[in-house]
């Protein structure tokens, strides 16, 4: 159940869901406090008193926490019996949306990136598990906890949703499916709990900002087979899971590198990381000065940091608005910002003052409450009606463009139907007689020009295209002697989108036939067909890892599965090498010519549009 918003609870007004749920949100004190996230229990344990008790006691101790790591809870209290905690607003993006934006833009975190966060984590919890001696544990470390600002700070969050609790802590709650992957196998079977489970579950973390992929990518059942699986099924599969190293999915990872990661996700406990403070201690030599701002300037492009602040600062004007005297004309509940602006509008006409005339306005103090500052309805019209006109003029320039292009096309399409079927390009049908006649009845310079594009396209010599052309006088119509070798036309992309051509790149249907490769033994044939059945249910990373098995058995055709796995998982130059490969196996295979060609384009863009 989500609160309609904005409403008061307690001395506070929430004005945004800052989740998915009914717990966390955007807040403004009415008295000293000012801007803030309150956090409550979920809707669906408001009426758990085993975890409104722990909600208590873990919000009152996570007051008495102060480091730079940790968020910073400023109040504490209950409204109608349901505890509630207010904390520092920390501005930015948590690392789930960071990662999610980096695979919908095909970026990848540096790995300098994940290192700082890696290392702030660390520290903070090592001062978690070491505060007072309690053997506090975090127990829901995940990348939606972890929150990155746009100068590179990095803040562990959530530390009183009931995960807080010593050796004698009761376990928490049961947790969603999707969070399994980040709970260490001794917290699966709700036994006993230490500060090592953290150390797992921050490996975890790290493994898939380097890797760039979901821990569990290469489980047994793939991706498909999770969403199918019973909790029990899960539990299971992921006890007994083994994860590849982080370097499989991105070259930039060192060796060194992928022993600390590994030692952090084993299985047993007593074969990870003692402590927090050693987990950060083997990752320092690796990490670098810069860091911050390798985090910094990444945020910074992924996101607009001013258009939030814009947003932010508008939301809190009209929750200030909420607090004005009542002969103020105010707008009907439930319009979004946007509406209630124009109402806003409607109501400074009908007042007779001009729009220009409107000022920022403060709340006055009252009742002790201290003034508070916020934008006038006519500067929020103002601000939306500029972003509505940019918006209409792209929206407008962009259809008049599409009708433009399809005007075109209609008008050439019907001239090529009245004239025939359309002229094919020379560089991708054989020349005719007709050609090569008026080839030679061209100027000297066009027939240099000429004669190296039919050369290039049709493979004759210069003296054979010689011997083509008709002597002076005669007609044109005179068909010139046939090339004397077989045509073959270059390979060229077809006239297809580059999205559509970059899905066939990455498909396995119509992968290269075994006719023309070499015969290779029993073990890399049955190899060769793990590493195509994983394929076909997007299991890539046992793709790969069965392709490397059937390479080292002698079956040369696993370069093709090879290059689309790697096509898939956005490691474009090993894609194009894998497909050479594979093309000089089977130079007269056009399908793959056309892969190469297109895993080199998209090699090329992530270059171009790569992060330093």
């Amino acid at each position: 159940m989500v609160a309609s918003l904005p409403t008061l609870f307690g001395r506070y007004r929430l004005i945004q869901n800052l989740g998915s749920g009914d717990s966390v949100f955007l807040a403004i004190a009415l008295g000293p406090g000012g801007e803030c996230v309150v956090r409550r229990p979920p809707f669906e344990l408001r009426s758990d008193s085993e975890f409104l008790s722990r909600f208590r006691r873990a919000a009152h101790l996570s007051r008495r926490l102060a480091h730079d790591g940790l968020v910073a809870v400023h109040d504490v209290g209950e409204v109608d019996g349901e505890p509630y905690l207010a904390e520092e607003f920390f501005e930015g993006h948590d690392l789930a949306e960071m990662s999610r934006r980096c695979v919908t833009e095909t970026r990848r975190v540096s790995v300098i990136s994940a290192l700082h966060v890696a290392c702030a984590i660390s520290r903070a919890l090592g001062f978690l598990h070491e505060f007072e001696g309690l053997g506090l544990v975090h127990r829901k470390l995940q990348p939606a906890r972890v929150r990155l600002d746009y100068q590179g700070g990095v803040k562990l969050l959530d530390l009183a949703s009931g995960c807080l609790a010593g050796a004698d802590g009761a376990p928490g709650p049961a947790f969603m499916g999707e969070e399994l992957r980040y709970l260490a196998p001794e917290q699966l079977g709700n036994g006993p709990v230490d500060r090592r489970a953290d150390i797992y579950a921050l490996g975890v973390v790290l493994w898939e900002t380097l890797a760039g992929c979901p821990f569990l990518s290469n489980i047994e059942g793939g991706q498909a087979g999770l969403a199918r699986a019973t909790r029990e099924q899960l539990i299971e599969r992921i006890r007994v899971h083994r994860p590849p190293s982080p370097s499989l999915f991105n070259p930039e990872v060192k060796a060194e590198l992928d022993a600390v990661v590994m030692r952090a996700v084993a299985k047993a406990p007593e074969q990870r990381f003692a402590s927090a403070g050693e987990f950060e201690r083997a990752l320092l030599p690796m990490a670098s000065e810069s860091g911050r701002d390798a985090v910094a300037r990444l945020l910074n492009r992924l996101f607009d940091a001013s258009r939030e602040r814009e947003q932010r600062a508008a939301l809190l004007a009209a929750a200030a608005g909420h607090e004005s005297p009542a002969g103020r004309a105010q707008p009907p509940t439930g319009l979004s910002l946007l509406e209630s602006s124009v109402v806003g509008l409607r109501n400074v006409r009908a007042s007779g003052l001009s729009p220009s005339a409107a000022p920022v306005t403060a709340s006055p103090a009252a009742e002790g409450k201290p003034a508070v500052l916020s934008l006038s309805r006519t500067t929020l019209v103002s601000r939306n009606s500029r972003w509505l006109r940019r918006f209409f003029l792209i929206f407008g320039a962009a259809l008049l463009a599409a009708i433009v292009f399809n005007i075109y096309m209609t008008r050439r399409l019907d001239a090529e139907a009245t004239t025939g079927k359309a002229q094919e390009p020379l560089a991708s049908r054989a020349p005719s007689a007709s050609d090569l006649a008026r080839l030679a009845q061209a100027s000297p310079v066009r027939i240099a020009s000429s004669a190296l594009a039919v050369t290039t396209a049709t493979g004759l010599s210069s003296g054979e295209l010689a011997a083509a052309r008709p002597p002076r006088g005669a007609e044109p119509s005179v068909a010139p002697p046939p090339p004397s070798r077989p045509y073959r036309p270059a390979a060229a992309l077809p006239a297809a989108s580059v999205a559509a051509a970059e899905t066939t790149a990455g498909s396995a249907a119509e992968l290269p036939s075994d006719k023309t490769r070499p015969r290779a033994s029993a073990e890399g044939k049955k190899a060769m067909a793990e590493a195509r059945a994983a394929f076909e249910r997007d299991d890539f990373s046992r793709a790969i890892l069965q392709g490397r098995a059937a390479l080292a058995a002698g079956e040369g055709g696993a370069h093709a599965i090879l290059g689309a796995a790697y096509f898939k998982v956005g490691r474009f130059e090993d894609a194009v090498r894998e497909y050479g490969e594979a093309l000089r196996l089977e130079p007269s295979n056009p399908a793959l010519a056309r892969r190469v060609e297109i895993a080199r384009r998209a090699a090329g863009r992530r270059a171009e549009g790569a992060s330093p």
